[in-house]
């Protein structure tokens, strides 16, 4: 069997900390996801690089950060030539495959990496309006005809040309032709057909990207999600009155504010939306599980050498907002001060071999270090190479990694 694992990477497109009910009282439950983070590592500091959608995503894939690959604004995608993990998986022959939002690469040379890709962002199919977005697919034909999903993503599009601060939406239409369950069942596709040999004749393992665009706004979940979390139930967070009527807060914090557009809305209409938020997040939780079940399966599959059984896992919420910005003060020197400290704490010790950019990778799953610091950058560092996928056979990785925790 080989050494090398499978990798699996779930990312989901603005599922703040605090929709989680292991990270907030306020927060829902997704079994799925609490099980992942109860097997796995759940980190409670983990810190995005930038609250912009592709300066993220760039970062999260070279473990630079924005301003090394100019990478600043979501019309700025990664550059020719960077170096980054796909490049490193497919030279090590990995299958590769990226099944939902891109908005990271778009150069050719890089688009060739993946053995299959389709794509589809928060409105649907790529229609060639914007550059992260790129028609077309590669080995694998969507299970669903295009234009059904084309057709099921028509409200969406008509929501996001409206001039509401958020639009939201409860949709009578077929689940299978949410993008959520798109991509799961595609991602099953994907794995019952690597099983089959359709990729490849080598004994390759596969390095999987499964990106949920949601719970991107405008928001839409299927009506019966919707209904398990009714507005009335709805838990807001504490709130101070006239919070923003005097100079206590931050000016970061005003402006927020003044964008987001909350400040003559009744409660009422708050608790609408997040209830159609909680529903979509429910979706994504139920859909991880039918892929994780898939993966599981390992009889049913018969995955070649039963590499199957060896996965390294990684779920990741990409998130503008997750960033709470009572924290933008931490500035990345003293987080580095207490990177440093903590290694040095556990010097000479099998701590000492966690996420560090040239160390070898063993997290022991009886000692989650669930409170260190975790820069987003860390997880794929700029000297990453196959001594990343150095997994002991008793090791799994499944790491929740919220961007910071609400607190």
């Amino acid at each position: 069997m080989s050494k090398r694992p499978n990798i699996l990477f779930i990312m989901a497109d603005q599922m703040k900390a605090s929709i989680l009910r292991i990270y907030s009282e306020i927060g829902i439950e997704c079994p799925q996801i609490e099980k992942l983070a109860e097997e796995g590592i759940k980190f409670e500091n983990a810190i995005t690089p930038s609250p912009l959608c592709v300066p993220a995503r760039t970062s999260i894939m070279t473990g630079k950060y924005p301003h090394n690959t100019g990478c600043r604004r979501n019309e700025t995608l990664l550059p020719e030539g960077e170096f980054h993990a796909f490049k490193v998986w497919k030279k090590a022959g990995y299958t590769t495959g990226l099944i939902g939002k891109n908005h990271c690469y778009v150069n050719q040379s890089d688009l060739d990496l993946f053995d299959v890709r389709l794509e589809i962002s928060h409105q649907g199919l790529p229609k060639g309006d914007y550059v992260g977005a790129n028609v077309g697919n590669t080995g694998m034909d969507w299970i669903k005809d295009e234009n059904i999903i084309n057709e099921a993503n028509k409200n969406r599009l008509e929501m996001s040309k409206t001039k509401k601060k958020i639009c939201y939406s409860s949709s009578n239409n077929d689940e299978s032709t949410f993008s959520t369950s798109l991509i799961a069942n595609q991602s099953i596709e994907f794995l019952e057909k690597y099983a089959q040999g359709s990729f490849s004749r080598e004994n390759n393992p596969f390095a999987l990207w499964v990106s949920f665009p949601d719970p991107h706004e405008p928001y839409e979940a299927p009506k019966r999600y919707v209904e398990m979390f009714p507005k009335e139930n709805v838990k807001l967070p504490p709130q101070k009155r006239g919070e923003f009527d005097d100079e206590s807060s931050p000016e970061r914090n005003k402006i927020l504010y003044e964008i987001m557009g909350h400040k003559d809305e009744p409660e009422d209409e708050i608790r609408a939306q997040i209830s159609i938020y909680q529903a979509m997040c429910k979706f994504i939780d139920d859909e991880i599980k039918k892929i994780i079940d898939k993966l599981k399966n390992v009889r049913e599959l018969d995955l070649r050498n039963n590499q199957i059984t060896r996965i390294g896992m990684i779920l990741l919420s990409q998130s503008k907002h997750l960033l709470n910005l009572e924290r933008l003060d931490l500035r990345v020197n003293k987080l580095g001060k207490r990177w440093e400290k903590k290694l040095n704490e556990n010097k000479g010790t099998q701590k000492e071999n966690s996420f560090t950019s040239n160390k070898k990778l063993y997290l022991p799953l009886s000692q989650p270090f669930s409170h260190t610091p975790l820069l987003i950058t860390q997880l794929l560092p700029p000297s990453f190479s196959l001594s990343f996928l150095s997994f002991t056979d008793a090791l799994v990785l499944s790491a929740t990694l919220p961007s910071y925790k609400i607190r």
